[in-house]
């Protein structure tokens, strides 16, 4: 009770071993503790023409724009698509968010990883399961899947060379439907 009293935007609370309270935003959940997936990678390279599976629930490729594979398997899931032109580059790292990362969203502004989430409302879970994509040097190229960096968007003249793939589903909430409502 003092918890829900509190005025924090996010707190979860363990109740044993298997089940815990979670609070996100104007949310309370009564849910079995989410183990990480154990099959996802932590940081790996996507080079021109690959995909790969980042998870039992995620997907992704980087293709040419008239190559594009999907497999069957992930047709139909959730998807994020971004058309990239040809100055982007041909390798990208994948890896889970870090304390500092930054975004350049327009030309004049940049924004913490945190900070965006914070200002999107994305629960505490989403953030978690969230890929960053960099190049070769680090820099923040996406935000898998919620936003891509102003300098990977190609211009409105620019002709389109490339494909990234990102989907995904989301794991059911304990005892919902697929009728059930997600968020």
């Amino acid at each position: 009770m003092k918890l829900l009293s509190e005025e924090k935007a996010h707190w979860v609370m363990d109740i044993d071993q298997t089940w815990q309270f979670q609070k996100s935003y104007n949310r309370l959940f009564l849910s079995k503790q989410s183990n990480k997936d154990e099959d996802a990678e932590s940081l790996l390279t996507l080079n021109l023409g690959e995909s790969k599976f980042l998870s039992k629930n995620e997907w992704v490729g980087l293709f040419s724009k008239d190559k594009v594979e999907v497999p069957e398997k992930v047709k139909c899931w959730l998807e994020y698509r971004q058309d990239l032109g040809k100055e982007f580059p041909f390798s990208v790292v994948l890896r889970k968010r870090q304390a500092g990362d930054r975004i350049q969203l327009n030309k004049q502004l940049h924004k913490k990883l945190s900070r965006f989430f914070i200002d999107k409302k994305v629960p505490q879970n989403s953030r978690d399961q969230a890929w960053v994509m960099t190049d070769l040097k680090d820099n923040v190229l996406g935000l898998l899947p919620y936003v891509f960096s102003y300098l990977c968007i190609p211009k409105e003249t620019a002709k389109i060379h490339y494909v990234l793939l990102y989907k995904y589903r989301k794991p059911k909430l304990e005892g919902e439907t697929d009728a059930g409502k997600r968020y």
